[in-house]
């Protein structure tokens, strides 16, 4: 980190920029993925969701987008910026002289490098580090990921086991898949949080607590998979895409494309089948009043149109949705995004996204943060049997629907007394059972 040409700094860093070692929380270091774009957070132009402390400064924004679109950057991963990469730029008076304007052919560090110390140069304080979360858990509770010595892998061309840290403890979405009592008999695990939930919302901005609830779930279409990892696989895993690839532009509005196949034989939690259609409805849905016109851009999604009826932008999502110039969906199982920009990030984004069901949530509207139904609001008190009664395989229509290893189940006050998750016996990804 570049501590800034004035003033004095204390500078405490846990990172660790050792080759063998994985550093979840090291921006850019870590081997499992090149999670940089935390620079583009501080961007004018986001909402305050993302530039939370309302960061203004026009250079930076230049910076940081030439950052974004910065297509073959140098690999980041166990990379640490030296004076022997900034040698061409540090003692170059012409460069200085321009005030350390980075050149239009800078590679993805230099720039790096350049957003730290504009950051540490007008920022009081600069977070360094995130705070230990530490969980508490019976000791006849097994199957916790990375709970156990031997659940670790070895990184392509590292020379020692690599303990795996991403995702990892007792509130792992991979640990609630395999999580289970000593005592067979027992199939019942009771979960206590600290704080109260706020909603229960893919959609909403929540806290910690909610997502924890929300993410067993609903899903997305990229992720990475331990399992993979421990098998040297280090990469960006399909979960509820089948595959998917990207495409280039050299001109034109639009500039890249990411291609989608949805995973056949997906079922959301009340059977209804997973479709394109339900990926198209919930990227525009991020967008607002502004998706619909986006559905109508192309003849394929524009039936689409008369669904969309979120008329607010979700400010957790729409800062990484903002790109998106239209959709094409050729059939139930392909869906192809263009986008005005070319990043390396857009996989990523867009792979994170939540994916929600379009016939619950097309009921939901006028505003997805708050959803409501027949002046019912909240999505754990909504349902209607009449939509569907659901039976012992499949819940009933209801407001959390989703398409993940656990289903929602009804609850009288599930955000101050909690509610209970089924094992969603259908589930596409269901992982082999521990061995004893």
């Amino acid at each position: 980190m570049y501590s800034g040409d004035e003033g004095d700094w204390h500078i405490f860093c846990g990172w660790q920029y050792v080759q063998d070692n994985l550093s979840r929380w090291n921006p850019g270091m870590s081997k499992l993925r090149l999670s940089l774009d935390w620079t583009a957070d501080f961007q004018s132009t986001n909402s305050r969701t993302r530039n939370y402390p309302g960061f203004n400064n026009p250079e930076y924004d230049r910076t940081a987008q030439q950052f974004l679109t910065t297509l073959h950057p140098r690999d980041l991963r166990g990379a640490v910026i030296t004076e022997e990469h900034l040698e061409p730029w540090w003692n170059n008076a012409e460069f200085w002289a321009k005030g350390g304007d980075v050149p239009k052919n800078a590679d993805a560090l230099l720039l790096l490098w350049k957003l730290q110390w504009m950051i540490a140069d007008e920022a009081p304080v600069v977070p360094m580090f995130a705070g230990t979360v530490r969980f508490a858990r019976r000791s006849d509770v097994v199957g916790i990921w990375n709970g156990d010595p031997h659940e670790s892998f070895t990184y392509p061309g590292a020379s020692q086991p690599i303990e795996s840290t991403y995702p990892g403890g007792t509130m792992s979405h991979w640990t609630f898949q395999r999580i289970r009592r000593t005592d067979p008999e027992v199939d019942e695990i009771n979960l206590g949080v600290t704080n109260r939930l706020r909603h229960i919302n893919p959609l909403g901005v929540g806290n910690y607590w909610d997502a924890l609830v929300w993410s067993r779930m609903y899903e997305s279409m990229l992720g990475l998979n331990p399992f993979l990892l421990m098998k040297g696989v280090a990469e960006d895993a399909v979960n509820l895409a089948d595959s998917f690839h990207s495409e280039f532009f050299g001109s034109g509005t639009v500039r890249y494309a990411l291609h989608f196949t949805v995973k056949p034989g997906v079922r959301w939690h009340d059977g209804q089948d997973f479709t394109a259609e339900d990926v198209a409805f919930t990227y525009l849905s991020m967008l607002g009043a502004r998706g619909k016109q986006l559905a109508e851009r192309h003849s394929s999604t524009a039936e689409l149109a008369s669904a969309l009826v979120n008329e607010q932008e979700i400010p957790a999502w729409v800062d990484m949705a903002r790109w998106l110039e239209h959709i094409e969906m050729p059939d139930a199982k392909h869906i192809s995004l263009y986008f005005t920009h070319s990043s390396r990030y857009l996989h990523e984004w867009f792979g994170d996204m939540p994916i929600i069901p379009m016939h619950v949530w097309r009921h939901l509207g006028p505003d997805f943060t708050q959803p409501s139904y027949r002046g019912t609001q909240g999505l754990y008190a909504i349902s209607d049997t009449e939509r569907g009664a659901g039976d012992e395989e499949f819940a009933g229509w209801n407001g959390l629907v989703g398409t993940g290893p656990f289903r929602w189940t009804p609850s009288s006050d599930p955000l101050n007394s909690g509610g209970t998750l089924v094992r969603f016996s259908h589930y596409h990804n269901r992982l082999e059972p521990l061995e004893g």
